[in-house]
């Protein structure tokens, strides 16, 4: 199975764990597209043949209703994010030598506050919600967020006194995630091709692509509810944000890639901004002022 391109983490304070894009994604990825899909549209006026809905593409807010209101899906979307949280930390736990038992203690704490983000950016992606419940929304998400990671750091301070360097390599570890992500995903297309990458490529890849990314991504504006309502006209922005990503990584990551693996590079950017304009023009429309 071909891993699915990232649109990208939004970039917030703190830990980066999974935010909801990622969270967007994993909901496509658990159903039956075609159960979800909105009907087609009614012929217009004087035809009878209706126009054809756009291939593929997802009606993400009755998916998200649906996901919210199914336990049984909400199971398996859950289930499929402990184990993103086991590929994602489950490494760098082995190397701060955490014991199988912290290890699983350390997974239960990420997991709490994190089901309460996939709930709050279930809700966001209905497109349901007015500009005050997105806000309330976005706070409940920036404090569970803020929990985790002063719990984290109380959770390594209690199991590791006196050694700080460890919490300090877990949040290192944590804040590149989304790269490592999207590195992991680029491996498959290297490897494919026969053109792998060395760990220490992969390694240095990650850390151009988190570099780039926090140079053009703005910080958000808290008080701009607008970047709050998951929409076409919210999210199209994105599509320009990636696209000049895109070309400082290529540029960037020159000194890391040989020319072939540069090709392939670009070959995965371009099927990116393809997923990325399928996911804008599945998102609700906001409604005329």
């Amino acid at each position: 199975m071909t891993a699915t391109p990232s649109p990208g983490p939004v970039r917030r304070a703190g830990l980066v764990l999974l935010p909801f894009a990622v969270v967007g994604l994993a909901v496509w990825a658990l159903v039956d597209f075609g159960r979800f899909r909105k009907p087609p549209p009614a012929a217009p006026a004087g035809t009878t043949t209706a126009p054809a809905p756009a291939p593929g593409a997802p009606d993400i807010a009755s998916v998200a209703s649906r996901m919210l209101g199914s336990g049984a899906m909400r199971g398996l979307l859950q289930t499929a994010q402990r184990r993103a949280m086991e590929q994602e930390f489950g490494g760098i736990l082995d190397e701060l030598a955490f014991t199988s038992d912290q290890h699983a203690r350390f997974v239960d704490l990420l997991m709490e506050s994190q089901s309460a983000v996939m709930d709050a950016s279930l809700q966001r992606l209905t497109g349901k919600l007015n500009d005050e419940e997105n806000a309330q929304l976005q706070r409940r998400i920036d404090a569970a967020n803020e929990s985790t990671l002063a719990r984290s750091e109380a959770f390594f301070q209690k199991e590791f006194p006196g050694d700080s360097t460890k919490f300090a390599a877990f949040r290192r570890h944590s804040l590149l995630g989304p790269d490592r992500v999207e590195v992991a995903a680029l491996q498959q297309r290297f490897a494919a091709a026969g053109r792998a990458l060395a760990p220490k490529q992969e390694r240095d890849l990650a850390d151009v692509l988190h570099e780039v990314r926090a140079g053009v991504v703005p910080a958000l504006d808290p008080e701009d509810l607008s970047l709050l309502v998951l929409s076409a006209e919210t999210l199209a922005p994105r599509i320009k944000d990636q696209q000049r990503i895109d070309t400082l990584l290529r540029t960037k990551a020159a000194a890391v890639l040989d020319p072939a693996q540069l090709e392939i590079l670009a070959a995965y950017q371009a099927d990116r901004l393809k997923a990325l304009q399928v996911i804008v023009d599945a998102a609700p429309k906001s409604p005329a002022k």
